[in-house]
């Protein structure tokens, strides 16, 4: 499960590192289902979901930020994609966990 800026992503981020994660994240046969909103880069990332063993929906694109939220397990990754200062905070709480799940699953169920 994850929620990410895709326009973020590929401006601030390295690309080779976005390559290498997207391409060993399929190799590993990990799943995934994204959200991020209805953006130029969102319908880019869409278009690789086959390739890349996912399936994106949209949230609207007045709901935009600037990195993204990762939940796996018991953990939850929260990610700044600030190009000066990027910040990365990891959870691991089966509580926490379980509540990001739950969010994250609503907001799937209303996502196009």
């Amino acid at each position: 499960r994850g929620i990410t800026d895709m326009d973020t992503a590929y401006g601030n981020l390295d690309r080779e590192f976005v390559d290498y994660f997207l391409k060993k994240r399929a190799r590993l046969g990990i799943r995934c289902i994204d959200l991020t909103p209805d953006t130029e880069g969102g319908r880019r990332s869409k278009a690789d979901d086959a390739k890349y063993i996912r399936t994106t929906k949209f949230l609207p694109a007045e709901y935009n930020f600037k990195g993204d939220i990762s939940i796996y397990d018991n953990k939850v990754g929260i990610f700044s994609y600030d190009r000066e200062s990027p910040v990365a905070v990891l959870i691991e709480d089966e509580a926490i966990a379980g509540m990001m799940k739950t969010l994250f699953d609503f907001m799937a169920k209303n996502a196009k």
